[in-house]
């Protein structure tokens, strides 16, 4: 099972099989019983040290368990490796493996989860809640190398069965779930239409599937999809979690502005609630807070045509003592020039928030790093 440095021989021929990658600059290697993916440049003698002694530790591994189901003699498992420097001046390679049976990802050694591959969430104790963060990794796994088997009838109808119930949960719910509108879903749902025929020759549309298989994996794991504390209604808590306190600056700057920051400080909560942002509540956000500025704009420039209107009428400029209704006009056009100003400085601003993507975004409202989309063991 191991790479062997002649690699036009015919022996090497005999026991691999380059396959095309949708993935540029991964090479894949299809071997009798199980499929090696790594980017490594195995033509290079001292990858190929490398590679093989990582492939005989794995081996080993595997031997060691005592698993009832040898692992390379298998077409349902991909083993990726990746060589990486350790810090040190020396080389290691990294790898996990994927089981397509049961959409897990494993390594044949005992590894405790981290956080980062829990999503850093709270309460997370059965198996099958667990199962849900795995099965996100296992598709996030194959959307990275589509080409290396299509989505089968099965999965197919799972995904379609998902979107479908995503456009009900909208038209019986107006706060669904559901990380999709209902135009998006119908665009997902135009995509699942195609059948496994249509598949095997497209990597692209491949890729496409196994990353919403992942989105909708990752959205049962966050509303807790079976457990029971299920997340029923987007915006509420499943959590016991502290109110929170308004400092009295807040409350004083709250009232001069006729409560609009407790306002849009309730909003804000209301998207991001247990630490999880939905898409779409994002989206509506960004959106509306966009429309504001916009109608403050309007609004502004509505006033300074009314003030420059009364100041044009000369009865006002003819009655006495004119000085002080003078002044408040001039500061009424000065002040709707300033909010005019600050409204552009905002829709300048929020345009540039719209095109932050929404990875972006969730890490600077919870403020800490998100979790890494692979994870990997490293052999020495």
């Amino acid at each position: 099972m191991f790479i062997q440095k002649a690699l036009n021989t015919s022996v090497v021929w005999n026991r691999y099989v380059f396959c095309s990658s949708f993935t540029s600059g991964v090479t894949e290697l299809r071997h009798e019983y199980c499929t090696v993916v790594t980017d490594a440049d195995i033509t290079h003698h001292a990858t190929i040290t490398i590679v093989n002694k990582a492939l005989r530790q794995i081996f080993l591994l595997w031997q060691s368990i005592h698993h009832d189901e040898p692992l390379f003699c298998s077409r349902n498992v991909d083993l990726v490796l990746d060589i990486v420097p350790d810090g040190v001046g020396n080389d290691v390679c990294e790898y996990y493996l994927a089981y397509h049976p049961t959409r897990v990802i494993f390594w044949p050694e005992e590894v405790n989860p981290s956080e980062g591959l829990l999503f850093n969430m709270k309460g997370v104790h059965s198996e099958a809640h667990i199962g849900y963060a795995i099965a996100a990794q296992y598709w996030h796994h194959r959307g990275l190398y589509p080409s290396i088997s299509c989505p089968g009838q099965a999965v197919l109808d799972e995904l379609k069965d998902m979107i479908l119930h995503g456009l009900g949960d909208h038209l019986i719910s107006a706060s669904s779930t559901t990380s999709y509108g209902p135009d998006e879903l119908k665009t997902m749902l135009d995509i699942v239409t195609s059948g496994v025929s249509d598949l095997q020759n497209a990597p692209g549309l491949c890729r496409i599937l196994c990353i919403l298989m992942k989105h909708f994996a990752e959205e049962k794991f966050a509303n807790l999809h079976g457990e029971e504390a299920v997340r029923l209604n987007r915006g509420v808590s499943i959590f016991d979690s502290t109110p929170r306190k308004e400092s009295r600056r807040f409350c004083v700057i709250s009232i001069l502005l006729f409560n609009a920051p407790r306002r849009h400080l309730s909003a804000i909560e209301t998207i991001s609630v247990d630490g999880i942002i939905s898409r779409r509540a994002w989206n509506q956000f960004a959106a509306a807070v966009q429309k504001t500025c916009s109608d403050l704009t309007v609004y502004c420039t509505v006033l300074i045509a009314m003030v420059i209107g009364v100041s044009a009428i000369q009865s006002v400029d003819a009655a006495p003592n004119t000085s002080g209704i003078k002044m408040l006009l001039y500061l009424s056009v000065v002040a709707c020039f300033g909010s005019i100003t600050f409204a552009f400085l905002l829709q300048r601003k929020h345009e540039d928030i719209l095109q932050v993507s929404f990875s972006e975004a969730v890490r600077r409202m919870i403020l800490s790093p998100l979790p890494p989309d692979k994870h990997v063991l490293s052999v020495k």
